[in-house]
């Protein structure tokens, strides 16, 4: 920060210095107290940076992926409720037989 100096004297200069000072201290003691990689201004362009540089590569990689794992968690919903629904039916068919087994006169031998 560059303070305009002019023809001041020592004493204004002096409180000039020590106002930016504090300036700068009270906008950094968010950054202190959040971590730098934490605060809210930074953390996009941190996470941004840790995608690009990570093993994974491109954040297009990243979101193909992505991508990919919701189609599958559709597909596998869909069998999943197709699973329940044979299982229901296969129940239904079971209960059927064992009454019918129930309502059969007993072989006598």
């Amino acid at each position: 920060m560059r303070i305009s100096h002019g023809n001041k004297d020592h004493l204004t200069l002096a409180s000039r210095t020590m106002w930016a000072i504090f300036k700068c201290n009270k906008v950094t003691k968010p950054f202190q107290l959040q971590g730098l990689a934490n605060h809210p201004s930074i953390m996009g362009t941190y996470v941004s940076f840790l995608v690009d540089n990570s093993k994974i590569g491109k954040a297009e990689k990243l979101q193909k992926k992505v991508n990919q794992l919701k189609e599958d968690v559709k597909t596998l919903t869909s069998e999943i409720k197709a699973a329940k629904s044979r299982a229901s039916s296969t129940d239904t068919k079971a209960d059927k037989a064992m009454v019918s087994a129930d309502k059969a006169p007993a072989k006598k031998g």
